[in-house]
This record gives structure tokens, sequence and C-alpha cells, in this order.
């Protein structure tokens, strides 16, 4: 496996896979980190092999080719902090999938969500879809594409930490990890701020998915960080 580090700096979104499945040994890998992570937020991600109907023309979305595989990820709408876990845990998976050597996509609307295996229990909601699979080495003409929008618009530390005189080494080396988090339609709303030596992390609410873009954010600085943890909660204070 490649180190976090390389993988939440080299991970862009992919959206093209290949027909190589998935080998038993990872799959059991993503099984086992699925129910973990699941257990540890109140949630539920359920791993889908080889199925990837939600994402077929036919179902009215051309956005990827070739979907084998996706996460649901999912939980109980009573939860207050559904979306963050779901950002957080989600982002897990994402940077363990990178780090096996394989692609992955967050979706939060461009697929069929009729056609999603997984079945619902009562009082719980289905909030998006991460595909995943092989991928050629090189990006597509369109993922390239992407990924330098995506690369151009990324904010700087500077934009996204508030600081009260001068952070820690540590917390700017955080933030930095944070800036790599992908977010829906690229805003990276999220805001951390340092006051007398503490950090929280803020987004404004505008969307929806503004709480899934805080908890993405949120692992990516708790990766850079290699040390304490986040509560969660809009605003929540990050624990050495």
């Amino acid at each position: 496996m490649i180190g976090m580090k390389q993988a939440y700096t080299e991970r862009v979104s992919r959206r093209s896979y290949t027909n190589r499945p998935v080998s038993r040994s990872d799959r059991e890998k993503i099984m086992k980190a699925a129910a973990q992570r699941s257990d540890a937020g109140g949630i539920r991600i359920v791993p889908i092999f080889e199925d990837g109907s939600p994402f077929t023309a036919s179902s009215g979305h051309v956005f990827f080719t070739g979907v084998r595989n996706y996460l649901v990820m999912a939980g109980p709408e009573a939860d207050p902090d559904l979306l963050e876990k779901v950002g957080y845990y989600g982002e897990s998976m994402v940077l363990l999938i990178q780090r096996m050597g394989m692609g992955s996509c967050w979706v939060a609307g461009t697929y069929n969500r009729k056609k999603v295996k997984a079945a619902l229990a009562p009082g719980e909601r289905l909030v998006c879809v991460i595909p995943f699979g092989h991928v050629k080495p090189e990006p597509t003409i369109r993922e390239k594409m992407l990924a330098k929008t995506i690369k151009r618009r990324r904010k700087k530390v500077r934009d996204m930490l508030v600081a009260d005189g001068r952070p820690e080494n540590w917390v700017v080396y955080s933030v930095r990890a944070a800036t790599h988090a992908p977010s829906a339609m690229n805003r990276q709303p999220v805001r951390f701020i340092y006051e007398d030596g503490l950090v929280s992390a803020v987004v404004k609410q505008e969307e929806e998915t503004d709480l899934i873009d805080l908890g993405i954010a949120k692992l990516n600085f708790e990766a850079g960080a290699e040390r304490g943890h986040w509560t969660f909660g809009n605003g929540a204070l990050y624990e050495l």
C-alpha cells in the first residue's frame, strides 16, 4: 500500500473504470473496513461488488463508464451528525481504496437511487454513493480536465485557516492536508478556526452537502495531523 500522505495528495476523482474485478483479498479488506467504520460511526457503509446499474446510460446517467462496484453511504435519519459522519467515514474508505491502488468518486446526485442494491432499514436515509474500482494508470481526457480545474481552484491554507495569532506548525500542516479534500462543486466551504491554542472546524451550511464536506475535510485534517481526533458537530473542537 502507498502511504496516507501520498493517498490524499495524489487522489483525484475517477469516473472511468476498467473491467478488472476487485480481488477476493481486497474485497475482504474493504468489507472489514466498512464494517469497522459503520460500527464506529453508528452509520451503514455497504460495499456492493459487480453491479454498476445505478450508473449506466440506461439509467439516465452518462457521467461514469465501467462502474462495477460502489459503497452505499446511509444511516439513521434521526442522527443530527449523519451527514458529517458519512463524509468523515466515507473519506476514510476513499483513502483506503486509494492506498490499495484503486480509484473512486464521491457521488451525491448523478446516479439512479432506485437501482442501489442495499435495502434501507426503517428510519434510515441513503445519503450518497461512492463508486470505486480499478482504473487505468492515466486518467481520461475528461478526468484530466476536471483535475486541472479542481487544482486551479483549490484553496490555499490561508483561505481555509482563520487564526488568532500564529498557529502551530502541526495546525498549518493539517490544514494543508485538508486543502486536498474533495467537496461538492469544488466549493471547499470548511474553515478551520485556531484560537487560544484550540482548533475547530465550521461551515455556514448554505448547502446540505456542506456537512458532508465538513466530515471529509475533518478526516483529511486528521490524516495530516497524525495525532488527535475530531469530535462531531459543526464548530466542534479537535482533541489532542
